[in-house]
This record gives C-alpha cells, sequence and structure tokens, in this order.
C-alpha cells in the first residue's frame, strides 16, 4: 500500500508503516479465527485472505439461518 510521501509532493509515493503494522495484526487475527472454526465452516472460508473476509463470509453462512428461524418464531407466535 503506498501514499503520497507529502502534501507538496502527491506524485511521490512511499510505503505506508501503518498499513504493515495493520497487515501484521490481520493476519494473526485470521490464523486465530481459521484456527477456530468447525471443519464444515473451514471448507467456507478456506480461500478469505483477510480477517474482514472472514467475518462477512460467517455472517452470510448464519444470515440465512437467522431469517428462517425469525420467520419461523413469527409464524409459531401469530399461531398461538
Amino acid at each position: 500500500m503506498k501514499i503520497a510521501k507529502s502534501t507538496d509532493k502527491p506524485d511521490e509515493l512511499i510505503s505506508n508503516p501503518e498499513y504493515e503494522i495493520w497487515y501484521a495484526k490481520d493476519q494473526q487475527i485470521l490464523n486465530y479465527l481459521l484456527s477456530s472454526v468447525s471443519k464444515e465452516v473451514m471448507v467456507q472460508i478456506s480461500t478469505c485472505t483477510t480477517s474482514t473476509e472472514v467475518w462477512k463470509a460467517i455472517q452470510d453462512m448464519t444470515a440465512s439461518q437467522s431469517r428462517g428461524r425469525i420467520i419461523n418464531t413469527c409464524m409459531t407466535l401469530a399461531n398461538a
């Protein structure tokens, strides 16, 4: 990730030192997440390269189940 060297010289780019720190932390979180999930979930997230991608994939997998449960609960309550 490159950023402008200064406001006076926006065309001169240098490596962003904050990106390197962020990337190292993100990889630690990613490794923790990958080592913490079941085999079934791992199959779905094994191609993710950032912790954000893992969280999004897990959220997407569970969202449809949650919506189904909500609808089922509403229907049960309406019929009660």
